[in-house]
């Protein structure tokens, strides 16, 4: 006696035949030209053996091909049916980019025109590169050469961020959760603030940011740390935006690998852009003065064109110190901090992200990993001290978790998430869907409800599938009538 195995990618049937039936079943008898002959008489004797264990299992799989057999079109093997979930993603990132997006205004095209012939300032390094180029190239910085490389860059982060994604859905195999989780960050405010950011250099950190993680995942911590000093002499802020995940992702690696690597090494790496961060500081405050810096920046900018007003607010705001903020604005830390209506924005997709996070990779939440990787997540949150655009600085966090996210599944193995996450990423894409996220200088999003309603129906639809697939199959382990999940999902039912 042999066992024939029967396989799909819904039942598996095991039945016992002896192997002279079991070659006849599966291939059947061939003449010498190559035709198949009819059975023989004991080849239906033994097929009725089975006729029984034939029945249940057909029976079996027509139950599991229930609520939501369309779903096979969904997650099938076929590239061309998962393809119709990466379209639906890659619409929700573009109808989001779409809600706040605008041209650079005056205050985003000073920070290109900074440059290092006022001496050796804070964010100068960018301008001075474009300041070569353009010189190589014969012409000037100017707000058509900024509007294409501010294009060019958030687009760069985005297409970063898809690729960090798409890395995940690769590794690790409980894929509805991960689709449920690309729809939630696609439509999350952390992508309508970037967009309505064109012309800042916070794209430019995130690309900074995936590249040190990057090589730091691959064993190379100085390269990682070059990246990161570049970081910072772009933009101090990378000091809490981009270093907290590199430090995360040099943890993990070392926890995964730590027969294979040195925290020595790894300790000195993260060293070098916190001294990169001091010095500058102290260079500026040691070999500028702060009124004749001033002065120099307003009439450089007043001459690209930008007001007087704009210039001087600036050239102000350049010029003064972290401490001098931090005075000014830790008043105002709580307000910011637990401002309601950004909470409401940012709350539903940050908790999804962490939801996913701590149920995938079974993180235990009292743990000392679990409070650093809060730590690590939470850091932007600290320029509430010293700045005052509010929900902006709330964003950072969306970011932080999904690339978080990232660097877990780079390093651990991603594991059956819980079902309560299904319903939270309904509910995160819904809110995403019609929230409204403060945007800076007073602006406000586009698209009424109605036409949020349209445009982001199929995202929608699709996380609903998803909830719905997964809950059809907690109820065949579980035991729970599926009506039951579908009414938990908000989609109906007995």
């Amino acid at each position: 006696m042999v066992k024939i195995i029967y396989r799909d990618q819904t039942s598996e049937t095991i039945i016992a035949r002896d192997d002279v039936a079991g070659e006849n079943e599966l291939h059947g008898n061939f003449a010498s030209d190559g035709s198949r002959t009819a059975p023989t008489h004991d080849n239906d004797v033994r097929r009725g053996r089975s006729q029984t264990a034939n029945s249940t299992t057909e029976t079996r799989t027509k139950t599991k091909d229930g609520l939501c057999g369309s779903i096979k079109l969904l997650f099938g093997r076929d590239r061309s049916r998962n393809a119709i979930i990466w379209a639906i993603i890659g619409w929700t990132f573009a109808v989001t980019i779409a809600r706040a997006i605008r041209m650079p205004n005056d205050f985003s095209e000073a920070h290109w025109l900074l440059d290092y012939r006022f001496g050796f300032i804070k964010r100068g390094l960018i301008g001075s590169l474009c300041s070569i180029f353009t010189r190589l190239l014969g012409c000037e910085m100017n707000p058509h050469i900024i509007l294409a490389l501010s294009v060019v860059m958030v687009f760069s982060m985005y297409a970063a961020m898809l690729v960090i994604f798409y890395r995940s859905f690769r590794r690790n195999q409980p894929r509805d959760s991960l689709f449920a989780i690309g729809l939630v960050f696609a439509s999350s405010p952390f992508v309508v603030m970037n967009a309505h950011l064109l012309g800042y250099f916070d794209a430019i950190l995130y690309l900074f940011t995936i590249a040190s993680v990057a090589l730091t995942l691959h064993n190379r911590p100085f390269l990682a740390s070059l990246i990161s000093v570049v970081a910072i002499l772009s933009h101090e802020s990378y000091l809490l935006i981009g270093f907290p995940l590199v430090c995360l992702a040099s943890v993990t690696i070392l926890i995964s690998r730590r027969q294979h690597a040195r925290w020595s090494t790894y300790i000195v790496a993260l060293c070098i852009p916190v001294l990169a961060f001091i010095a500058i500081a102290l260079i500026q405050s040691l070999t500028t003065d702060a009124l004749t810096l001033r002065g120099q920046i307003a009439e450089h900018l007043h001459a690209f064109g930008i007001d007087a007003t704009g210039s001087k607010k600036f050239s102000i705001w350049q010029t003064t110190t972290f401490m001098q903020f931090f005075r000014r604005q830790i008043w105002n830390f709580g307000e910011h901090l637990l401002h309601p209506a950004v909470l409401a924005a940012v709350g539903p997709s940050l908790l999804a992200l962490l939801v996913y996070i701590y149920s995938s990779f079974k993180i235990r939440i009292f743990s000392l990993f679990s409070i650093f990787l809060f730590c690590v997540i939470c850091a932007p949150l600290a320029m509430h001290a010293v700045a005052w655009d509010t929900a902006r600085i709330s964003t950072y966090t969306i970011g932080g978790t999904f690339i978080a996210a990232w660097i877990l599944s780079e390093t651990r193995v991603a594991r059956k998430t819980h079902d309560a996450f299904f319903l939270i990423a309904i509910n995160a894409v819904i809110l995403n869907s019609f929230a409204r996220i403060l945007l800076m200088d007073g602006e406000v999003e586009r698209f009424s409800d109605i036409s949020r309603m349209l445009i982001y129906l199929p995202a929608i639809l699709l996380v609903i599938i998803i909830a719905a697939s997964k809950a059809q199959k907690s109820s065949r382990q579980t035991g729970f009538p599926i009506s039951y999940w579908r009414r938990r999902a908000g989609i109906g039912g007995g």
